[in-house]
């Protein structure tokens, strides 16, 4: 773990004695990996087991992946409020744990500790299947070990998902399987460079409060 340059933690890993042993495991771990953390570690982590997500934070690159529901559970606001508030939410949790913050949902968002958010323009509710937000962490775990910072790993995470989903062309008989088979063919595509933000795929950039 401390050789590592990026550790994804959460999908499959439960909430019983393992997971909460293996997620022990990397919060201590004293390299300065990036961290993604997902799904049960989300969920443990509410619970109260381990440092807060501030504490991890401060010391380390990471990005959070929560559905409504796990962010629900992590900020202790009901499900109905997250979904309709999501902006506001993203961008306050991010600002409160300095984290990145990907907000799973129609679209999904992703909101920066420095009050930016970005908001994914080729998802589809097909990557709302089953294993595909495994998918999107092992894709944005693999952006982090090759360099890039949160904000950009979760941006193009999810915008090399949706590419991949599209590519596919399989609608709701889609598989996670089939988006990591198209995954390649996504990450060669080429836009026209044409834009003045950050990211090509990104449509809406702006304060909320404007």
């Amino acid at each position: 773990i401390d050789a590592s340059q990026a550790l994804c933690v959460g999908p499959g890993l439960g909430t019983e004695e393992e997971g909460r042993g293996t997620l022990d495991c990397v919060l201590r771990s004293q390299g300065r990996a990036a961290l993604l953390l997902d799904a049960d570690a989300l969920n443990l982590i509410a619970l109260g087991h381990g440092p807060s997500l501030k504490d991890i934070g401060a010391v380390r690159d990471v990005v959070l992946t929560p559905h409504p529901g796990e962010m629900s559970r992590l900020t202790g606001l009901d499900t109905s409020s997250v979904t309709t508030h999501r902006p506001d939410v993203a961008l306050g949790f991010a600002k409160e744990t300095m984290c990145t913050v990907l907000l799973k949902g129609m679209p999904s968002l992703v909101a920066t500790p420095g009050s930016r958010l970005y908001v994914d323009t080729v998802g589809s509710s097909d990557l709302a299947a089953a294993g595909m937000g495994d998918v999107l962490s092992g894709v944005i775990a693999a952006f982090l070990a090759q360099g890039s910072l949160p904000p950009e790993a979760a941006s193009l995470g999810l915008h090399t998902s949706g590419r991949a989903t599209a590519r596919t062309g399989l609608g709701v008989s889609l598989t996670p399987e089939d988006v990591v088979e198209a995954m390649p063919e996504a990450l060669r595509e080429e836009g026209d460079g044409d834009t003045e933000l950050d990211f090509p795929f990104l449509l809406f950039d702006q304060d909320p409060a404007r």
